[in-house]
């Protein structure tokens, strides 16, 4: 079928049927321009988007933790943002060493409060 590996999302464009988070991002920010106008722009949207993706892995992870486990788990994902992940997103979005380009956007927008993580978890 449409799905190629049988999970969401799929997104139809320009005749192809695209399938996978990261190569549709790849697509539409290539057509329209938002990938960095060189290499060096290109590997730096790339690492930043691997920092958010591995920052993202940590909280998507947290949920599945046993319950005697849950208060260090979110000790421990809370000191890693605050001091590995947030610092450098800070740079991005106070625009230090980045260019101002559309795809820094997301990074920019990065809230300005490192208690985000906590308050995001605290539901969980």
């Amino acid at each position: 079928g449409s799905l190629l590996f049988h999970q969401l999302p799929l997104v139809e464009i320009d005749g192809m049927k695209l399938v996978q988070c990261r190569a549709i991002l790849s697509y539409i920010a290539g057509k329209y321009n938002l990938y960095g106008k060189d290499l060096k722009e290109r590997a730096l949207i790339d690492m930043y988007v691997e920092g958010i993706s591995d920052l993202m892995q940590l909280i998507l992870m947290f949920p599945f933790s046993p319950p005697e486990a849950k208060e260090k788990n979110i000790a421990k994902i809370a000191e890693k943002a605050k001091e590995r992940y947030f610092p450098v997103f800070e740079k991005v979005r106070d625009g230090e060493d980045v260019p101002r380009k559309p795809a820094f956007t997301i990074i920019r927008n990065f809230p300005k409060s490192k208690n985000v993580l906590v308050l995001m978890l605290s539901g969980l």
